[in-house]
């Protein structure tokens, strides 16, 4: 049996006796979390050395109040001994991979890399054959990282952090299916929009915390664009950042689905879909939600299906009723009825009688 424990201590006061144990526990470690100040690196690296035989995730992040602090290399014998190890996931901050030749690591199949500010080897990538994600964050530098970014079109789910963001237009990436950037100008996001076939549905989704992604995926490939966005720069009509300037893409959307706490700020910028088919609106928590508590009316003409969904864990219970008020007050130009497909995680509080002049009810996912 493997347990996973998360605890939280004075790294820097018991730093002896936590590496004391990470190294007497290290043949049983599955999962390791490591966020430390980089002056206790050697200690990291040494705890490291260990049986560490079962472990599969690794993450080390080193912090310092200074920018002026060198950063790191992995040991080569650390590296060494990985190319045999099943450590599966990887992820590295203010550690720097070092220069070849170094062997291969088979068994990682995701990489989260924080690039130092320092050189790396063009073949950086034929450390990671069987990489499928790679998140790459940290500061971009033209002279130290251009050369060793190729090999980003190999896998099959690929983050920039935002100094990366306008390497995208120089790679190529069409033959990625799921690219995810941060905050991108107008032209990467075209860059990246142009990679997807077909029609496209579109997910709007509130992700906490000030901030929202945009996926738009291919209903023809299957391949997604994802964008997070800050919410605090979609204020007004008079800030369209690019998501909202892209209007061949709009132009291009059957299916959307949003969540209501974006609503208002979407339609502030599009007030009309009068292309899509099917409509999505995925609560968070219960049934306010799932009712559109919205003031922005959104025009879509063609729409043939609504689809309820929610990000509950415990899921929601909906009143139909109320969900008929909502969907007459905030949907123009909409031609009743509409079919209505409920996730398998709501609850209705009533049944269709009451709401049987706007709704069909269908069991058949249109998001599948």
């Amino acid at each position: 049996m493997i347990v996973r424990v998360a605890f939280t201590v004075d790294v820097e006061a018991l730093s002896a006796t936590i590496f004391a144990a990470v190294a007497a526990h290290s043949f049983h470690i599955f999962d390791l979390t490591l966020n430390v100040p980089i002056d206790l690196v050697d200690a990291v690296f040494s705890a490291l050395r260990n049986d560490m035989s079962i472990l599969r995730r690794l993450t080390i992040r080193l912090s310092s109040d200074s920018s002026e602090l060198a950063v790191p290399d992995l040991p080569h014998d650390l590296i060494y001994k990985w190319a045999s190890s099943g450590i599966r996931y990887l992820e590295l901050s203010n550690i720097r991979i070092p220069l070849g030749p170094l062997p291969a690591l088979p068994s990682v199949i995701s990489l989260n890399y924080d690039l130092p500010p320092a050189p790396h080897d063009e073949a950086l990538g034929s450390m990671f054959p069987n990489l499928r994600t790679l998140v790459l964050g940290g500061e971009f530098v033209e002279e130290y990282h251009r050369s060793c970014i190729g090999f980003c079109s190999s896998v099959s789910f690929l983050q920039f952090g935002s100094s990366l963001t306008e390497v995208v237009s120089s790679l190529s990436l069409a033959s990625v299916p799921h690219v995810a950037v941060l905050s991108p100008p107008a032209h990467i996001a075209q860059v990246l929009f142009n990679h997807l076939d077909g029609d496209l549905e579109a997910h709007l989704v509130d992700a906490g915390g000030s901030v929202f992604r945009v996926v738009v995926v291919s209903r023809l490939s299957s391949y997604a664009r994802n964008f997070i966005e800050g919410t605090q720069d979609y204020g007004t009509v008079f800030q369209p950042l690019c998501i909202f300037q892209q209007t061949s893409f709009f132009e291009r959307v059957t299916h959307l689905s949003i969540s209501p706490s974006v609503w208002d700020m979407m339609v502030v910028h599009y007030p009309r879909f009068p292309w899509i088919t099917v409509l999505g609106i995925c609560g968070d928590t219960d049934q306010e939600d799932l009712a559109v508590d919205v003031s922005a009316p959104l025009e879509c003409t063609r729409l043939r299906t609504l689809s309820l969904r929610t990000n509950s864990a415990t899921g929601s219970r909906i009143d139909l009723t109320q969900v008929r008020v909502s969907m007459r007050r905030v949907l123009v130009g909409v031609t009743y009825p509409l079919m209505l497909h409920l996730a398998e995680d709501i609850t209705l509080l009533n049944d269709c009688d009451g709401a049987g002049d706007i709704f069909v009810r269908t069991d058949v996912d249109p998001f599948l």
